[in-house]
């Protein structure tokens, strides 16, 4: 039987999956796509805005990394970093 902390894990990967989808259909992209390993200006700004909306969500650089097709950490930080907005 799943315990509540397998249910949340579910929970919040299943959102992240939800979230790739919808960015993926609103750049028209597949989701695929954006966990595969190209990287077209278009592929990178899909995962950018998606990496922002689940940092500020509480994933770690780690679990995105995870969701976005297994990029390292790092990369995932690289992607914040360019997604600064003027102050």
């Amino acid at each position: 039987m799943p315990t509540k902390s397998d249910r949340h894990h579910e929970y919040r990967y299943g959102a992240a999956r939800g979230i790739i989808a919808e960015t993926a259909e609103r750049f028209g992209l597949l989701p695929q796509e954006i966990t595969g390993c190209q990287r077209s200006r278009r592929l990178s700004a899909a995962r950018r805005v998606i990496a922002r909306y689940l940092y500020e969500r509480g994933f770690s650089l780690r679990e995105i990394g995870w969701e976005l097709g297994g990029r390292h950490h790092s990369t995932i930080l690289a992607l914040l970093r360019t997604d600064r907005r003027p102050t």
